[in-house]
């Protein structure tokens, strides 16, 4: 446990941004601490690395119930492989389900309105004697 604690804590450290120690820099090589700082691009970058993947448990959980449950199944499957994943520290495997979550959801819903609608033709078609 303590393992994979810090194996979590040396990818904190090397996904985070480096400090200023260049020889041309105000402080004379030291880093500065300073509040001052502006933000760059890999502040940014690394900040949002770290942040919590979207399981998009609500919207699998729709797509598998009202939808084309084959692949809402699949979605529901990979929603919670997110948080497991980001769980165990697996930032990439972590967002990569969140991905395929939300789009095996909306495949899902898409496959279930196109169902919907040719059910609804072909029983308007059956109902008013014309063969489709």
């Amino acid at each position: 446990n303590n393992q994979m604690e810090e194996e979590g804590l040396r990818q904190i450290e090397i996904m985070s941004p480096p400090k200023n120690t260049s020889p041309n820099s105000p402080s004379g090589g030291v880093s500065s601490d300073s509040s001052s700082e502006e933000f760059s691009d890999t502040d940014s970058e690394s900040s949002f690395a770290l942040t919590v993947p979207q399981d998009h448990l609500g919207l699998a959980f729709f797509s598998m119930l009202c939808c084309f449950w084959p692949l809402g199944i699949a979605a529901f499957y990979l929603s919670q492989k997110t948080n497991k994943a980001f769980a165990q520290g697996n930032f990439q495997a972590a967002s990569a389900a969140s991905r395929q979550a939300l789009w095996l959801s909306v495949l899902s819903i898409v496959f279930g309105v196109i169902t919907y609608i040719c059910a609804v033709v072909a029983l308007i078609s059956y109902l008013s004697g014309k063969p489709p």
